[in-house]
């Protein structure tokens, strides 16, 4: 995944389209997310969850996130590639 060398910090939230997403904490852009391998996404107790691969808890929809990864040509196609950029996150978070 040659280039997918950044780190995208912000909000984490479900955009109309029902796509997870992190809000840019520079410019409030909306950034949809291809997430890692065997990460999940569900709503539980009225919010979107997160769980990583191991199915632990990453983020709750409204928790500020730091994510690595990047951007690149093969999510074209991605269902929410509608919705702007669509930021592949590599499978271990960032801290800050």
């Amino acid at each position: 995944m040659a280039g997918l060398l950044r780190l995208l910090t912000g909000t984490l939230v479900v955009t109309e389209e029902n796509c997870v997403a992190v809000r840019s904490g520079t410019g409030g852009k909306i950034v949809a997310l291809d997430r890692g391998h065997g990460w999940t996404a569900r709503v539980e107790d009225g919010r979107a969850v997160v769980r990583d691969d191991r199915g632990e808890v990453f983020a709750r929809e409204g928790d500020e996130v730091g994510l690595g990864g990047g951007t690149s040509g093969r999510t074209v196609d991605h269902p929410c590639a509608g919705s702007g950029v669509v930021f592949s996150v590599d499978n271990a978070p960032v801290d800050e």
